[in-house]
């Protein structure tokens, strides 16, 4: 948020969701920062802690929506042929006849409901991404963005939506299973900062 502040080229700030940690930045607010540099703002649900700062620092904000959930919805059976061709369209994928046939992930998401996410435009999924958990770690694999539209935050906004349902569910370790000689997939996960479970 600094350096949108201080970025003369930005013009806005969107909390793409809320945060239940939003508050803990606040010792590091620089309320004077705000208000030499206003800027539109708005955020959802814990972000309301920012809109705060925001207030007290003299500059107007405003108050939802969650614009993530049209980008990353829970995935469902009725998905499977389009997710399915996603990661058949996707290298570096690995699947199997089981786990990954139509009843294999009808199986996973009924034990997964809250977790598994795609992401939509218009009529299309154009990303997905599988997340469970053994009650003390979560595991995130087949995650996969169409190729016309990488490079455009439906990655990260998938992985936002996994690990906060993760959070939800008092889950605060998450590990990735992702070939080793995916390069793409490794390269992304770097990027998110998080650490691969290379098999």
């Amino acid at each position: 948020m600094i350096w949108a502040l201080k970025n003369t080229e930005v013009k806005g700030i969107i909390a793409n969701m809320g945060g239940d940690d939003s508050y803990r930045v606040i010792p590091y607010v620089d309320l004077n920062l705000i208000h030499d540099n206003p800027k539109v703002f708005m955020g959802y649900s814990d972000i309301a802690s920012w809109t705060t700062c925001f207030a007290v620092a003299g500059v107007v904000s405003y108050y939802g929506p969650n614009v993530l959930t049209p980008i990353a919805q829970p995935s469902s059976l009725a998905d499977y042929t389009c997710v399915f061709d996603l990661w058949m369209n996707t290298p570096g994928m690995g699947l199997n006849d089981i786990d990954d046939s139509r009843q294999g992930i009808d199986k996973y998401l009924r034990r997964n409901p809250e977790t598994c996410f795609v992401a939509e435009k218009g009529n299309m999924i154009i990303g997905v991404i599988l997340c469970e958990d053994d009650g003390r770690r979560g595991y995130i694999h087949h995650t996969a963005v169409s190729v016309l539209e990488r490079k455009n935050g439906v990655g990260t906004a998938l992985v936002d939506a996994a690990v906060n349902a993760l959070k939800y569910e008092g889950i605060n370790k998450v590990a990735l299973v992702v070939f080793s000689k995916n390069e793409l997939g490794n390269y992304f996960w770097k990027i998110e900062a998080l650490q691969s479970e290379k098999i």
